[in-house]
């Protein structure tokens, strides 16, 4: 079974996890708040674990040790250690946006897996990549949907921010991962030049499979914000902050309107009426 976008592999491990989320939601959806924050525990736990592990647990990554593959060097990676700690010590703000998140870059991942094409599903890679990946997805849904008082349409506008901090807290953990000499695949040269290689998040530039993205960040924004003067590459991040900030917005209002609905349809609600009764008078 080797995975290529459109075949039946793709498809089906792309509706797996939604089916197993279903699954898994009949099963604790009577269950007491224990049963639910001990199962999605157990699993953010486990998906920890086997991230923070992979030189043991995985066959390809025997014999490196610990290096910056088992650290926060992508938003997956990110969410996947923060996510038992925010849950764990119920932080209502974070959680707000990091479980919103870890659903979206789950399913993401896996609808969008192009270093994994060509490859047999029984790969070790592939089964590490869907494993961890839907592991994400599920725990960060089910956090959703068995917590919505968590969730408040009005912190819509946050989301762009939060965004932009993981990234950064991205980027500084390669920085530190390549001054403590442990990011695998980077050989000599600047901070800067080695950022440009791995890419974090995209933030140097889209990569090969992505290129449209810079017609998309041409449309919203003049070129001086996306390439740099000195030598035509793109500029770190701000290339894509204004179409990223701007998508990031629409989704999340979408979304937290949807996850939020009573109070956005009560205030929504009390606004058309509130325009009513001034447009009478």
């Amino acid at each position: 079974m080797t995975i290529y976008y459109g075949n039946f592999t793709y498809f089906f491990m792309l509706i797996f996890p939604f089916a197993l989320l279903f699954f898994l939601y009949i099963i604790l959806r009577k269950k007491d708040e224990g049963v639910k924050r001990g199962v999605i525990l157990t699993l953010m736990c486990v998906n920890l674990f086997q991230h923070l592990f992979k030189s043991v647990l995985y066959s390809h990554y025997e014999g490196l040790g610990f290096t910056a593959l088992s650290t926060a060097y992508n938003m997956c990676a990110l969410l996947i250690i923060l996510s038992p700690v925010v849950f764990l010590f119920k932080n209502k703000f974070i959680s707000s946006f990091l479980f919103p998140m870890g659903a979206v870059a789950g399913i993401v991942a896996i609808a969008v897996p192009y270093w994994l094409i060509g490859e047999s599903l029984f790969s070790v890679e592939s089964v590490r990549f869907y494993l961890c990946h839907i592991i994400l997805f599920l725990t960060s849904a089910l956090s959703v949907i068995f917590s919505p008082e968590r969730i408040s349409y009005k912190c819509f506008w946050r989301t762009p921010i939060f965004l932009l901090c993981a990234i950064s807290i991205i980027i500084l953990n390669d920085i530190i991962c390549f001054g403590l000499d442990i990011y695998p695949g980077v050989g000599e040269g600047t901070i800067y030049e080695k950022l440009q290689l791995v890419n974090p998040c995209m933030s140097f530039g889209p990569a090969e499979q992505f290129s449209f993205m810079l017609d998309i960040a041409d449309f919203f924004a003049p070129k001086s914000w996306i390439y740099s003067s000195i030598d035509g590459k793109c500029l770190p991040i701000l290339w894509y902050l204004i179409p990223m900030t701007l998508v990031t917005l629409a989704i999340s209002f979408i979304a937290y309107s949807a996850l939020d609905f009573g109070r956005f349809r009560e205030d929504a609600a009390a606004f058309i009426s509130k325009i009513k009764k001034n447009c009478g008078k």
